[in-house]
Order: C-alpha cells, then sequence, then structure tokens
C-alpha cells in the first residue's frame, strides 16, 4: 500500500483537524506521520494492523508511522479531532518513554485509551482554538507541540481498551477489495481469502458490522470521492465507473443511499 499525502503545509510540524461523518477521510490508508484521534461524541470501528478497535466517547488513539489504519464503520453522529505530527516534531519534543511507549514497531503500551473528561475538554479547547490561527506557523507548531505532549498526558493516565484480532481471510479480503483489481464476486473473493463464500461472509459481517457487498460499495464511494476531487479530474459518470460502479443508476443509488442526498447535490456542495 502506497504512503498516502496527508497535505501538510511545509512550514508546519502537522495539523489538528475536526472530523464529521461525511468527511472524507480513506478508509485504509497508512502515512510516515503519527496520528491520533480523540474521539467526543458517538463511535466507529477502526482496523489498525490486523486488529480492530472500537473508538468511543473519551477515546484517544495512537497509529504510529506507516501504520496500516482506517476507519471501517463509523456512527451518525460521530465527532472526533485527527492530528498528525510530523517525525522531525517528535524527534525533537517527545520523551523516550513515549517513543517506547506508543511510537516505537513494538509498543509497550497500549494504542487506545479512554481519557478523562476534564482531559478530554481540555484538548478539545486547545483543539478548537488552533482552528483560529492555522496561518501562524510558530503559534500553530507550538500549539500542536502542546496538543500532542498534554494527549501523552492523559493517556499515561486513561484507562486500558482491548483490540480484537481480525480473521486472516478477513484481512486478506479487505485487502483485495481494496486494491485496484478488486475480485469481481464473493466467490473469487473468498477462493483468495481461503474459506468458503458462506464462511466469508458470515465472519466478514461479524467483525466489520457489514457485508461484503455493502463494504464493496463503500470502497467504491471512497474512490469515487477521490478521482472527482473538484471536478477538476472527473467528469461525476466518468469518476463513477472509475471507481468500478458498473453504471450511473447504480452509482446514483448506492450514493443517495449511503450520504442521504443526490450526487447532483454532493456536487452543489462541492461548489461546482
Amino acid at each position: 500500500m502506497d504512503l498516502t499525502d496527508i497535505g501538510l503545509r511545509k512550514d508546519s510540524d502537522g495539523w489538528c483537524r475536526a472530523f464529521h461523518k461525511g468527511a472524507q477521510v480513506p478508509m485504509r490508508h497508512r502515512h510516515v506521520e503519527l496520528e491520533v484521534n480523540l474521539i467526543t461524541r458517538g463511535h466507529g470501528v477502526y482496523l489498525l494492523e490486523g486488529a480492530l478497535y472500537t473508538l468511543n466517547r473519551g477515546s484517544l488513539f495512537w497509529q504510529r508511522s506507516s501504520a496500516d489504519h482506517g476507519l471501517i464503520r463509523v456512527s451518525e453522529d460521530l465527532e472526533m479531532w485527527i492530528a498528525v505530527f510530523r517525525p522531525e516534531m517528535l524527534v525533537r519534543i517527545c520523551p523516550p518513554e513515549m517513543h517506547r511507549a506508543v511510537l516505537s514497531e513494538t509498543p509497550t503500551d497500549r494504542v487506545h485509551k479512554k481519557i478523562s473528561n476534564e482531559a478530554m475538554k481540555e484538548l478539545t479547547a486547545v483543539a478548537r482554538a488552533m482552528q483560529t490561527f492555522e496561518d501562524d506557523p510558530p503559534r500553530y507548531n507550538a500549539a500542536l507541540g502542546y496538543w500532542l505532549l498534554s494527549a501523552w498526558a492523559a493517556h499515561r493516565q486513561g484507562e486500558d481498551f482491548a483490540g480484537g484480532d481480525v480473521h486472516p481471510a478477513v484481512d486478506r479480503a479487505i485487502r483485495l477489495l481494496r486494491s485496484e483489481h478488486a475480485p469481481p464476486d464473493v466467490d473469487t473473493l473468498a477462493q483468495e481469502a481461503g474459506l468458503s463464500p458462506s464462511q466469508l461472509s458470515r465472519v466478514f459481517a461479524r467483525q466489520i458490522g457489514m457485508s461484503i457487498v455493502e463494504y464493496r460499495q463503500r470502497v467504491r464511494l471512497d474512490r469515487f470521492r477521490e478521482f472527482f476531487g473538484r471536478g477538476r479530474r472527473h467528469n461525476m459518470t466518468r469518476a463513477a465507473l472509475r471507481a468500478g460502479f458498473g453504471s450511473y443508476p447504480q452509482f446514483h443509488r448506492v450514493f443517495k443511499k449511503h450520504f442521504g442526498f443526490s450526487p447532483a447535490e454532493y456536487r452543489r456542495r462541492m461548489g461546482e
């Protein structure tokens, strides 16, 4: 899987942004920056390097550099802060015990903790304030460093959560579905994943919380938004077909069911 460009400014040590359902975030990706998620409302399920994590209000979730991760499913009311940090910044400001605990290739501490309401409120307040001075790099970078070290302090005092291992066939199926040449049907997918179609469908739905068909549709919608962008790279029909939909009517039906509004409304909201 190629590294994802997360759009950092050259003069920035990272960024901290609000996320809500409908925001465009790849379902599965990796990048060289550390990523920290703070859930403030609702819940979501993350897949991180072969393990599933259910994130709820108060969850603080760490994804080290180049880790394979992504949101699998989210609640309608999910709200969280996503913060990312350049590796150079981590070397500069993070204490050695933090590197050993959550940043190394073999972390010695849980990557998922439930933090106190007071810590969540403090981190949220700093994150909100940062949105008002994004164009002031020295101040923004200083606030990023404060946010990261405050998150680490909250993590040390937090409560453990356990992640659940993903069945190897499910992990293989997800990788295949996300690949450029995904198997055309469930039978072929199951054969390549190493289970029968019925077994794979059952285990996949139990662990991921949606059917294989639903997940495939999510992948295609994710690709459509990537290809379409703001309409500068492809028109809507071409982007939908390139994303894997068999026809525009199929794409229209799936898009409206998932987002609750039509593709045309999406284009209007994107400012086209």
